[in-house]
């Protein structure tokens, strides 16, 4: 027995407040920048740090006078946790800006579609590039003031006779965390299969 159920969900497909950082956007930008300096390209959305790399504790994200804790957060549709009092788990502990290919803001309540417990009062999505067809090798070699150095490296192994592929990324940065001979540095490691 086959029982199929066919509908429409609410406020899908319907004019929103949407905004979309597309990859030419996140190309353009300095290699090894925190995803969330991004949505600074979007109006209605306000990010600062206390560094110029953003730490996710210094981080603050405002959504039309609503904060981090009522908007919806999430990587590839995947929901990131509830972010009150620290929890959960914001973008740039997941994921290398190296391997972000579209951001998706809207400052619209959730729908039922949204994947979050807390879209009260938008949504925002980071979605990732999938594995390439081709197998293939990226390499990236960033330094900047303040000690900035960064490393990054993507191997992708190709579309497999099974049909199948993936990518292994790694990248390493580090930063003094103010200017002067007494700073302490801030590393940042990250892997993704």
């Amino acid at each position: 027995t086959v029982v199929e159920v066919t509908g429409k969900l609410l406020g899908k497909g319907e004019t929103r407040a949407n905004s979309v950082i597309d990859v030419e956007t996140i190309q353009a930008q300095p290699a090894g920048l925190d995803p969330l300096k991004l949505l600074v390209r979007v109006p209605g959305l306000q990010v600062s740090s206390s560094d110029a790399l953003t730490g996710s504790f210094s981080m603050r994200l405002g959504m039309r006078g609503l904060n981090k804790e009522q908007i919806g957060i999430s990587v590839d549709g995947v929901p990131n946790g509830s972010t009150l009092s620290n929890g959960g788990t914001m973008p740039p502990r997941l994921l290398d800006s190296a391997n972000l290919v579209r951001i998706d803001a809207s400052q619209t309540a959730g729908d039922l579609g949204t994947p979050s417990d807390q879209a009260l009062g938008g949504y925002i999505n980071f979605q990732t590039r999938d594995p390439g067809k081709e197998a293939g090798a990226e390499i990236e070699l960033t330094g900047g003031s303040y000690g900035y150095k960064r490393g990054y490296a993507r191997i992708e192994t190709g579309k497999s006779a099974a049909g199948t592929s993936a990518y292994l990324s790694l990248s390493q940065s580090s930063v003094n965390t103010w200017p002067g001979e007494e700073s302490g540095s801030n590393h940042r490691r990250n892997a993704s299969l």
